[in-house]
């Protein structure tokens, strides 16, 4: 007669569809798709740029796609920061535009140096 009464207090991502989370200021279910497809975005976009991008070995280590090598042990040349930084910064922009998070975007970008 009335339904589902608990769908009130779900989640629906932009399909409709329930995420399993409950009503929040920030929509989390589209939020978590849309970072999944922003990754997917930010790694075709460095394959373009430098040929590579990084990847989780078997053991959790984040890599160089192509040589293998670990993404923290790049190096600053100069002024220059690693290729590593650059993706961590942009995902971290990303996520401090997007989402409620306890301090100011500028915090997780300065833990990346």
């Amino acid at each position: 007669m009335f339904g589902n009464w608990q769908t009130v207090m779900m989640e629906f991502d932009e399909d409709g569809i329930p995420t399993g989370n409950f009503v929040r200021e920030v929509n989390y279910g589209q939020y978590e798709r849309d970072l999944v497809n922003f990754r997917k975005q930010l790694d075709y976009d460095f394959i373009k740029r430098y040929g590579y991008t990084f990847v989780k070995n078997e053991s959790g280590q984040i890599v160089n796609s192509v040589t293998g090598s670990l993404a923290e042990d790049d190096e600053w040349t100069g002024p220059h920061e690693p290729v590593y930084v650059e993706y961590l910064r942009k995902i971290e922009q990303f996520k401090s535009e997007r989402c409620n998070r306890r301090y100011i975007p500028s915090y997780y970008i300065e833990r990346l140096t």
